[in-house]
């Protein structure tokens, strides 16, 4: 088996120390591998690489923000019993989808008789 597909192995009995010791461990690698800076497969790697890195730049990102929330809902006062009422309503009125928007007025009824469905001659 050859290093590279070690960094795959058993990942999901990592923990969060050892999930990033890996991901610096596998970025390293592939950095170094004589075909990264020049070679056939040069584009490929640095490719992965680069998509690794947005992907963790969009995913920092992302947790920044909650963890952010989280501190300013932490640092709240805290609210009254009406104040607290209001804010689970609009919060439930915030998740609740939008009414669907209807582009062209419904067609018109019918009118008269259904027209009988077709039927397929009887078997021989």
């Amino acid at each position: 088996m050859t290093a590279r597909t070690d960094f795959a192995d058993r990942l999901v009995e990592l923990d969060v120390a050892q999930t990033r010791t890996r991901l610096a461990a596998a970025l390293a690698a592939v950095k170094s591998h004589p075909g990264y800076a020049a070679g056939p497969r040069a584009a490929t790697l640095q490719g992965a690489v680069g998509a690794v890195e947005r992907a963790l730049l969009l995913a920092s990102r992302e947790c920044i923000q909650r963890l952010d929330a989280a501190l300013t809902e932490a640092d709240r006062p805290p609210a009254t019993l009406a104040e607290a009422h209001a804010d689970i309503v609009a919060g439930l009125d915030a998740d609740a989808p939008a009414p669907p928007v209807r582009r062209s007025p419904p067609p018109p009824p019918m009118r008269g008789p259904v027209p009988p469905r077709p039927r397929l001659p009887a078997r021989p």
